[in-house]
């Protein structure tokens, strides 16, 4: 990703157990200038807990997600807690090296998201089928019920 001119960070994933995040922890400290954003999954698994496969346990002391995030922060790689954060800590971090054209990046999600938070309650307010849009759509609730019987038998 270092030599690529078209990527401008790195989303880092890593679970708990095993090494190999602080590794490319030590790599990414010696060998990536690009912003490096990192997550690591099972935070709250307890220890010898098995996840999903022999690598993801926790044993000893080792491996644990505290572990690899304090390694991953010592070589400057931003840590968030949760992957949500990831696009906002994105944006931030390349605010942080090229102003213009993160805002211009990160200008229009901000946004879209701002707008996406406000309208989701209306959104959600008029998608609720009240008794008024039941009987309205023709189908379902008494009222929409008897109309439908009343055009039925031509009384209606």
């Amino acid at each position: 990703f270092q030599g690529d001119p078209e990527t401008d960070a790195v989303l880092m994933i890593g679970e708990i157990g095993g090494s190999a995040e602080e590794e490319a922890a030590a790599f990414v400290r010696d060998h990536v200038t690009k912003p490096v954003i990192g997550f690591i999954c099972g935070q709250t698994a307890p220890p010898g807990r098995r996840m999903g496969h022999a690598g993801a346990i926790i044993s000893g002391g080792s491996g644990t997600a505290a572990e690899k995030m304090a390694a991953m922060r010592r070589a400057g790689i931003r840590v968030v807690k949760s992957p949500a954060a990831m696009g906002e800590t994105v944006a931030r971090a390349l605010a942080s090296i090229r102003p213009v054209a993160a805002r211009r990046t990160a200008g229009p999600v901000g946004k879209r998201v701002a707008m996406a938070k406000a309208e989701a309650p209306r959104a959600a307010a008029g998608r609720r089928r009240t008794p008024a849009k039941v009987a309205r759509a023709g189908r379902g609730g008494k009222a929409g019920a008897r109309r439908t019987a009343r055009k039925s038998t031509g009384r209606g």
